[in-house]
């Protein structure tokens, strides 16, 4: 990881997804992003939706930067580096935050197991 100054830190915004720095002053913050579809009530069957409809995808791409999680170097939230949670996921970064979002339809869900592990992050 390269050292800089906070003056170079504060100026990395444009470049924040591929730039580390030893200097970790940023507030960090995760947020779930869930997609419901018209008619869905119980969190079963919520937690198991493989995908979203275009206007929840088009809403979801607009939060941030789309990063690896396998190789994303920055704020992960709690999310797995190992692909239990999702391939990618969402960031978003500042001089002086950083936010990872959770999305539901990105986590696999195939069993009980895994759907109360998105409940939990």
């Amino acid at each position: 990881m390269p050292l800089c100054s906070v003056s170079i830190y504060e100026k990395v915004v444009p470049a924040c997804p591929n730039y580390t720095c030893s200097i970790s002053s940023r507030e960090t913050h995760k947020f779930a992003v869930v997609y419901v579809a018209y008619g869905q009530e119980d969190k079963q069957t919520i937690l198991s939706n493989p995908s979203g409809s275009a206007k929840f995808e088009q809403f979801v791409s607009g939060l941030g930067w789309e990063v690896d999680l396998a190789t994303h170097e920055g704020f992960i939230g709690g999310l797995q580096r190992n692909g239990s949670n999702g391939v990618t996921a969402p960031y978003y970064c500042t001089s002086t935050l950083e936010v990872m979002y959770h999305v539901s339809t990105r986590m696999p869900a195939q069993s009980d197991d895994e759907r109360h592990k998105k409940v939990r992050l």
